[in-house]
């Protein structure tokens, strides 16, 4: 399989487990799972982290992206307290140590990965 099309098959996958919680972590607001965004605390483009649950937030819309109060791409200062704030400063620097960390998939690693994700979670995709 090409490096691509498992690399999209697990963001799909981690996206629609993020988005079984139902409501944004921010505003607490329930939403059909269509309706929320899964966001990278730590940037997609860090492999170490980018299928860690630990570094993902379900947020709406508002909260995610347009929000100019408080939205993790518009106020990302704003965002990176709060979520410090929610999920704790032990949290914070364990996943800023993983950050830390390269991280070079080979394609049967990211197969491994998929199924191990998708046989923990239940998931049919």
């Amino acid at each position: 399989m090409k490096r691509k099309t498992i690399i999209d098959k697990l963001d799909r996958l981690i996206g629609s487990i993020v988005r079984d919680l139902g409501e944004c972590e921010h505003c607490h607001q329930s939403l059909p799972p269509e309706a929320l965004c899964p966001h990278h605390f730590y940037t997609r483009g860090n492999l170490a982290l980018r299928w860690s649950l630990t570094n993902l937030f379900c947020l709406c819309d508002q909260c995610h992206t347009k929000d100019s109060e408080f939205s993790a791409h518009l106020t990302p200062e704003k965002f990176k307290t709060w979520a410090i704030q929610s999920r704790g400063i032990e949290w914070y620097n364990k996943l800023r140590d993983q950050e830390r960390i390269s991280s070079h998939w080979t394609n049967d690693q990211l197969e491994d990965l998929y199924k191990k994700i998708k046989n923990y979670y239940g998931r049919l995709q």
